[in-house]
């Protein structure tokens, strides 16, 4: 079902890694999938936000649910990521 994940700290873009994503019901073979895909984007997104040098901090999360398939009472399937650059402190 649920899963969310975060860099712990500021990174550079090009070395984005998340710890494994903390899982709530768990449905795994669907929420990795989720995860796989939504650190392939964040990865893509890094690019474009801020300047080349700037550290980012990296949020994932989702909802999966079993078969990718609807079910009554679940949510609906959902990915979040936000990606924020940090500039630099003066």
């Amino acid at each position: 079902m649920s899963w969310t994940t975060r860099t712990p700290e500021p990174v550079a873009k090009d070395a984005i890694a998340l710890d494994e994503p903390q899982l709530y019901d768990v449905v795994e073979a669907e929420q990795r999938e989720q995860f796989d895909a939504a650190l392939d984007a964040a990865k893509a997104l890094a690019g474009v936000v801020g300047r080349p040098g700037d550290p980012v901090i990296v949020t994932l999360n989702g909802h999966a649910n079993p078969g990718h398939s609807p079910r009554d009472g679940w949510s609906n399937e959902t990915i979040t990521i936000t990606v924020s650059a940090l500039p630099p402190q003066p």
